[in-house]
């Protein structure tokens, strides 16, 4: 069910007129993400690959799949698609739907709260809200020498290893501001990790951020995002049927879709920021 919504929401962003922010960058680095999204089940795992795009003065993190699905939108807006298969947008499908943009002193959360509703929301929060701790450890990473970093962040501790030779203050998701490139990061319960695949330094390019057709995302603040997505994850069935999704279902289908939702948000509970 969450599949072919997803796809139709995808068909929707193609046929669209999107509303587009390039920004061009040139430099790329990517990261693996492996993360638990169920915090009482540790055998369950996801890993996707994440972008890090950046020039000299902003940075744009997000899944590979959610860049494709962007870039596929601005061609779509110029005619310059050919009429891509439904199958380019099943085979992108991506569970992580935030976006994260640094730019000098703010770094700025973008998300779809929940891809069935497709509501989206961005707050912004300064970049000095990581009080990193450096460590005299260091570690070689992909033969380079790596130095030991700890922060906290969203109620986590986070641990991240960066190179000094790598002059870049920046790393995935909202982690920057170390005297080096950041080659991986994990929280330390293990439940979130992000590691260096590839670093591109002279990779020249233009990166969109789009939003669908309707309302563009609403500014808000951090609280009251996490109040948001916490509200939709408990009433997500009901907030679906207020808006006619299940309309016509028979009542037996209607309670094992109930149930499906409400599975999947006591399942989805482990956010990679479990609170402001």
């Amino acid at each position: 069910m969450i599949r072919v919504i997803l796809i139709s929401y995808f068909l929707l962003v193609i046929s669209a007129s999107a509303q587009e922010n390039p920004i061009t960058f040139d430099k790329e680095i990517i990261y693996k993400v492996v993360y638990q999204p169920d915090s009482t089940n540790k055998d369950d795992t996801k890993d996707e690959y994440a972008e890090l795009r950046l020039n000299d003065t902003v940075s744009i993190f997000r899944t590979i799949a959610t860049g494709r699905l962007d870039s596929a939108a601005h061609n779509a807006q110029k005619g310059n698609s050919g009429g891509l298969p439904s199958s380019f947008y099943a085979d992108n499908i991506t569970d992580i739907h935030y976006t994260i943009v640094k730019k000098k002193d703010s770094i700025i959360h973008q998300e779809v709260l929940h891809p069935d509703l497709f509501h989206s929301y961005y707050y912004s929060e300064p970049k000095d809200i990581l009080k990193w701790e450096i460590k005299p450890d260091t570690m070689i990473i992909e033969n380079m020498l790596c130095q030991k970093a700890t922060v906290a962040l969203g109620g986590r501790k986070w641990i991240a290893w960066f190179a000094q030779d790598i002059p870049l203050p920046e790393g995935p998701y909202k982690f920057c501001n170390l005297p080096g490139l950041i080659l991986s990061a994990y929280d330390d319960q293990g439940h979130w990790r992000f590691d260096i695949i590839t670093i591109n330094l002279n990779k020249h390019g233009k990166s969109w951020l789009h939003t669908p057709n309707g309302p563009p995302p609403l500014n808000t603040n951090k609280k009251d995002f996490f109040e948001k997505k916490v509200y939709l994850r408990a009433n997500l069935f009901e907030l679906l049927s207020a808006e006619g999704r299940f309309r016509g279902v028979k009542p037996e289908r209607l309670e094992k879709t109930r149930k499906f939702y409400q599975n999947e948000s006591n399942r989805d509970n482990n956010w990679i920021e479990l609170y402001p």
